[in-house]
């Protein structure tokens, strides 16, 4: 995982089975990785969390995919 200690955080951000979910929703597109990996982060936000972890990425998946 990297480091984020440049933006204050010594901690991990994602858990380790969320980028895998964000993964598979964006096929491996880079821009649809940078849009479900944004949409996780307003769901851990929304939601108090300070970890992004696989129920973050499940709502995030939820969201992107609803017709």
């Amino acid at each position: 995982m990297p480091e984020f200690r440049e933006a204050g955080r010594d901690e991990p951000l994602f858990a380790d089975d969320a980028p895998a979910r964000l993964h598979r929703v964006a096929n491996g597109l880079p821009r649809a990785l940078n849009t479900a990996a944004a949409a996780a982060l307003i769901a851990a936000a929304a939601g108090g969390k300070d970890l992004i972890d696989d129920a973050c990425a499940k709502k995030a998946v939820a969201g992107l995919t609803r017709d």
